[in-house]
């Protein structure tokens, strides 16, 4: 948890990039300059830790090439977080609209990645 919060500048909000009820992502560049995404939980209830942790068992062995790559996690602390490729899709631009090219894409990639999770796995993932 340690170096997780070292290269997130101890979870500073500059750094939050995204995140829902449960959890906030935050952008961390270790030393090795690859940027990672750091998703930390806010979740208290058992059921909701459950959840959390079957999302690090599935994503541990999903392996796709359009698939988030896991890092790791901490599941040690009272506040779980796990690490994982940051794949930038967002752009300082303002208002800059995507090429229909790039959209379809886009879809496909998307699809092949759905289409691995619900058949190609040893246990089908229904997302």
């Amino acid at each position: 948890m340690d170096e997780l919060a070292k290269v997130t500048d101890n979870f500073n909000k500059a750094c939050e990039i995204g995140g829902r009820g449960r959890d906030t992502v935050y952008k961390g560049i270790p030393l090795d300059l690859n940027v990672v995404a750091i998703k930390k939980s806010k979740i208290t209830l058992q059921k909701e830790i459950d959840e959390f942790i079957s999302e690090v068992a599935i994503l541990s062995y999903i392996n796709h090439m359009n698939m988030v790559k896991l890092f790791g996690c901490c599941l040690e602390t009272k506040v779980h977080c796990w690490c994982m490729v940051l794949f930038p899709v967002h752009t300082e631009e303002p208002k800059r609209s995507l090429l229909w090219s790039n959209r379809l894409w886009i879809a496909t990639k998307n699809s092949t990645s759905l289409t691995y999770l619900h058949s190609s796995v040893s246990i089908a993932i229904i997302y």
